[in-house]
């Protein structure tokens, strides 16, 4: 992959991809980063060890050759965080000349309440690897481009000059961590150099947040068969705050026809089974949602066309036993999800109502469909009287593209009081942008009212055989890369910021019920606290757009200059921004401000309790 500019023996000077070799292949046209801001000086210290360190908020995209800005500079490093939080911070490194064997290790943090040991701080580099857009977000966003994509774990590391190598440190706070500050040192080491030291300070909260209950933070990914892979997937899932999964794929039951009636054989061995055992285990709280393959479907037209009710009657049976055998083995609820986007592609939609009507007739059982919005004239009345929960690409939009808040509160209404669900799903297709993840996984999905959030895929394409694979292939929607010969895998930066989202959630909800429960007090004093705490909270959120949620999936766009040169080629400038009316530090300033009325209100309503009582 080439780049633009000045060109030197086809690499671009002062900043190169490096490209695997299927990758290499790829046709222009494709995209460069370019930032023209002046670079700042070096201080002597920073001469003589070879590098700067500056630390930037992780919402606003880090590229190899952005120019850190005086504000980054970085003397010392600072978390805030409740005990069981998983919290990140950024620290990059700037060569100054070439780097040889870089690497950043965390030691303890020691505080009045202990020490918090160095090995529930996760270290780890972000790998830039090349991305293809889609033509629909538009031209400077759909074709090939190298992106700080995943965070890879590698022992040591060559940083060319003049290029930035950002590390995450994220921070998993002991659930039985005493509140208060903790500190200690990170130290950046390199063969080349003497190397530095950087203060790090961890505040862990007095406090603890609630779990949503009703809310739906998932992933899709598919109905594997390795009881292994499986584990490590839901326990990944629920350490990332996920509350729920939506599985994809064929039950594998092994089904038949005995005296006219239907019969599954519960061996324990088929992907549902196997899937919904280690669901239950890995203790998600909420319903799982299964997107089904046409296994069951395929056999029950074996007995009878689609059409007939000798058909609805196998397909209901075997609804019917899958049911009867959840209560038994004690899964939580399936929500079934009969056919992918039946709306936009229309070929589906008779299929998916034929099976809709059989799911709807059985008690008990609840439906989900998607994408009715891509295509809403196809969403008749009758497909919403069969749909429980409704879930919608990109945000509120009822028209994929347009944002028309009182029709979207209106349908909010209305679905809320027919008892439905609704749910976004496709926010970020792309794993390197953080910020539309976790502001609607966050405070958009709160300002929405909506109930849920499902992003495609976990780690939908891989093909444990050949995990490698994936990694040549610059267009695969998954959020998590995978262990690979010579690759550590590791989450995308995406990802991350899903599970900050459903904290941004949590941190809300744990302030709301507070302030609900201080406006019901005696003590006028505590009341009027309950108002002093939340009013600059949901200023903040009144103040926030959703505007974000049309066009481009919520994807967001560039904020400099952007040209397409004579051979096609993109250079985009700026940061990489969705529209929403908040600057890229109101993310981490309104959950200090919401950790900080947490604790006010705590502790007024603990003084407002009798003593004794």
């Amino acid at each position: 992959m080439t780049g633009v500019g000045h060109l030197r023996s086809g690499v671009m000077v002062g900043f190169a991809f490096v490209i695997g070799p299927a990758l290499a292949q790829e046709s222009a046209p494709e995209t460069v980063y370019l930032d023209e801001a002046p670079a700042p000086m070096p201080t002597e210290a920073e001469r003589a060890r070879g590098f700067m360190l500056f630390s930037r908020e992780y919402v606003r995209v880090l590229f190899p050759n952005a120019v850190p800005q005086p504000a980054e500079r970085c003397r010392r490093l600072s978390v805030s965080a409740f005990p069981g939080e998983c919290e990140p911070v950024v620290l990059a490194v700037r060569a100054l000349r070439g780097l040889q064997n870089v690497r950043v290790i965390a030691g303890d943090l020691s505080g009045s309440g202990g020490v918090i040991p160095a090995h529930v701080i996760d270290v780890r580099s972000v790998r830039f690897h090349p991305k293809r857009g889609q033509a629909r977000w538009g031209p400077f966003n759909e074709t090939l481009m190298e992106v700080p994509l995943f965070l890879e774990k590698r022992d040591h590391l060559t940083v060319r000059t003049g290029v930035n190598q950002p590390f995450w440190l994220t921070i998993h706070v002991p659930s039985r961590t005493e509140p208060g500050t903790y500190a200690g040192t990170v130290r950046i080491e390199s063969a080349d150099s003497a190397g530095a030291g950087i203060p790090l300070t961890l505040h862990v909260h007095p406090f603890t947040l609630d779990e949503p209950r009703g809310i739906c933070f998932a992933m899709y990914t598919r109905l594997r068969e390795d009881p292994v892979v499986i584990a490590e997937t839901f326990a990944d899932m629920r350490a990332h705050g996920l509350t729920s999964v939506a599985l994809c794929g064929n039950s594998g039951l092994q089904m038949r026809v005995e005296h006219g009636r239907m019969k599954i054989a519960w061996t324990g061995e088929s992907p549902l089974e196997r899937n919904m055992d280690e669901y239950t285990r890995a203790g998600f709280p909420e319903p799982m949602v299964w997107l089904m393959g046409g296994d069951i479907p395929r056999f029950c037209e074996k007995v009878a066309p689609i059409d007939s009710e000798e058909f609805a009657d196998a397909y209901r049976q075997v609804i019917l036993q899958i049911q009867a055998h959840r209560k038994r083995a004690g899964w939580p609820e399936i929500i079934y999800q009969p056919i992918d986007e039946p709306f936009e592609h229309v070929k589906k939609l008779p299929r998916a109502m034929r099976l809709l009507q059989v799911l709807k007739s059985i008690p008990g059982v609840r439906a989900e469909n998607d994408g009715m919005n891509g295509a809403w004239d196809n969403f008749t009345e009758a497909c919403y009287q069969l749909t429980d929960v409704l879930v919608l690409h990109d945000g509120p939009t009822l028209h994929r593209g347009k944002l028309d808040m009182d029709e979207w509160w209106r349908f909010h209404a209305k679905a809320t009081t027919d008892g439905k669900r609704i749910w976004f799903y496709n926010i970020d297709l792309t794993a390197w942008h953080p910020e539309p993840v976790r502001f609607m996984t966050g405070f958009g999905l709160w300002k929405s009212k909506a109930s849920g959030i499902i992003e495609w895929a976990y780690m939908w394409p891989v093909n444990h055989a050949d995990p490698g694979a994936v990694y040549q292939q610059p267009n695969v929607p998954l959020y998590r890369f995978p262990k690979a010969p010579g690759e550590s895998g590791g989450p995308t930066i995406a990802y991350e910021a899903v599970r900050q989202g459903a904290d941004d959630y949590r941190y809300l909800l744990t302030l709301s019920r507070l302030v609900d429960k201080a406006r019901e007090s005696t003590r006028p004093v505590v009341a009027r606290l309950a108002e002093e705490v939340w009013r600059p909270v949901q200023e903040k959120l009144d103040a926030a757009s959703l505007e974000g949620c049309k066009g481009r999936a919520m994807q967001g766009n560039w904020t400099g200059k952007c040209e397409i040169l004579p051979n096609g080629n993109r250079v985009v400038r700026g940061d990489h921004k969705i529209a929403n009316r908040w600057q890229f530090g109101d993310y981490d300033a309104l959950r200090r401000q919401i950790a900080a009325g947490i604790v006010r209100l705590q502790m007024a309503l603990d003084e407002s309790v009798p003593k004794g009582g």
